[in-house]
């Protein structure tokens, strides 16, 4: 933890420093630097300082992430639909430990694999809902870590300001140089507020938006995976989890929910020996 907080800190204050030694009236370059300088690293060394690098590296995944193009769901719930109607086939455990391997890591391989290793139903629930929630507090945790850096972007700038202040109170003469130091004081209160309001505000918000829409894909996939354990008809949970999609993307019509066709044991241990009698 301390060598977590002094290079940031002790970075933090020689920022300081050089804001009180650096920098003049007017908003001419060098007073733009150094509003830059104390609004941008002041924050970073907060960030340094407040969060584990893994933490940071993490927000900075799931940022870029959100801008990227997200899994098309109708193409989620043909697969789920296809798992379902090879579960129920011939050597159906066999199947699925087959089409595991060309499922990409994430909750719907996951579930896949707890049913291929005949878990209980209530077990692969726990599963999935655990991996889950693991999921859903990364992105909860990079959502805080950007809204943190928003308000330490301001407060920087306040910061900045109350330096400039300071300065001119040390070494002002008459109104003209306090004009000129005000100029230089209120450029730091801009650079905070846009880079912590138009900056970071827009990412978190982005964020937020991708956050949702995975927890609403990782509903289908919960709800799909404990359908297939259920061994319901292939058609039966596509039809659910489209009307689910549907649904949401309308946000006025609730989702009409089919008759449920469950398949006893009996019945598909005849449909999984059949094709190995005939043989």
């Amino acid at each position: 933890m301390i060598r977590q907080i002094i290079p940031p800190g002790s970075l933090l204050v020689v920022i300081i420093f050089l804001s009180f030694t650096l920098g003049g009236e007017g908003i001419g370059w060098v007073s733009n630097l150094n509003a830059l300088m104390l609004v941008l690293g002041g924050a970073f060394c907060y960030a340094l300082m407040t969060y584990p690098r893994e933490k940071l590296f993490l927000t900075a995944r799931l940022v870029i992430k959100s801008f990227s193009p997200p899994d098309n769901i109708k193409d989620m719930i043909q697969t789920i639909g296809h798992l379902a109607r090879l579960y129920q086939g011939g050597w159906g455990i066999r199947n699925l430990e087959r089409k595991v391997k060309e499922l990409s890591p994430g909750l719907l391989r996951m579930g896949v694999e707890s049913i291929a290793y005949q878990y209980e139903r209530d077990k692969i629930k726990q599963v999935l809902e655990k991996e889950a929630s693991c999921l859903r507090g990364q992105y909860e945790s990079a959502g805080k870590v950007l809204s943190d850096l928003s308000q330490m972007l301001i407060s920087m700038g306040l910061i900045g300001t109350l330096i400039y202040f300071v300065r001119f109170f040390h070494a002002a003469q008459d109104i003209h140089e306090l004009l000129g130091f005000s100029a230089g004081a209120f450029l730091s209160t801009f650079y905070g507020i846009l880079f912590g309001k138009l900056g970071l505000n827009p990412l978190l918000g982005k964020v937020k938006d991708f956050m949702a829409e995975e927890d609403f894909r990782m509903e289908l996939v919960q709800e799909g995976v404990l359908a297939i354990s259920d061994l319901e008809h292939p058609r039966v949970i596509r039809f659910r989890l489209e009307n689910h999609s549907m649904a949401r993307a309308a946000t006025n019509q609730p989702p009409r929910e089919p008759e449920v066709v469950l398949l006893s044991k009996e019945v598909v241990l005849d449909r999984r020996i059949e094709p190995v009698l005939h043989r």
